[in-house]
């Protein structure tokens, strides 16, 4: 897809899947207040099923760039690469955490940093996830 080769794309997810893992499974309890109000299987299911939805979020953003830049500039990933892909991920960032927030998927805690959109707060944390972890998976990939 876009002239990246599919191993390229397998290590992109499995990074992906280990580095949005871990930050999932970090901020849930100290910046949400979701896990008391979850049923011990929802505990079991939801943060996994995050953490493939960022997985999936990650191949499409890589794709993306891929597709604007070129593949070259994301295998090895280069400097508009990166920037690309930090731009991209922000968008995404934004426009994930607004709409899971106006489904009232989840709730804020007072420790989560937030930035005001449109008026209304939106999490810092996972806004600077879907920012940082793509280039970090495709980084590494590369």
């Amino acid at each position: 897809m876009f002239g990246l080769p599919s191993p390229f794309y397998l290590r992109v997810g499995l990074w992906a899947v280990l580095l949005h893992g871990v930050w999932e499974y970090a901020q849930v309890i100290p910046l949400y207040r979701c896990w008391e109000r979850w049923t011990r299987w929802q505990r079991v299911w939801v943060l996994p099923a995050a953490t493939l939805g960022d997985a999936v979020a990650t191949g499409i953003l890589t794709a993306a760039a891929a597709g604007v830049l070129g593949p070259g500039h994301v295998q090895p990933l280069s400097v508009g690469g990166a920037t690309l892909l930090l731009a991209l991920g922000l968008g995404a960032g934004i426009a994930f955490e607004t709409g899971a927030r106006q489904l009232d998927l989840w709730r804020y805690r007072d420790a989560m940093p937030t930035l005001r959109i449109a008026g209304h707060p939106v999490g810092l944390a996972p806004v600077l996830q879907m920012t940082i972890l793509p280039v970090l998976a495709v980084g590494i990939a590369a």
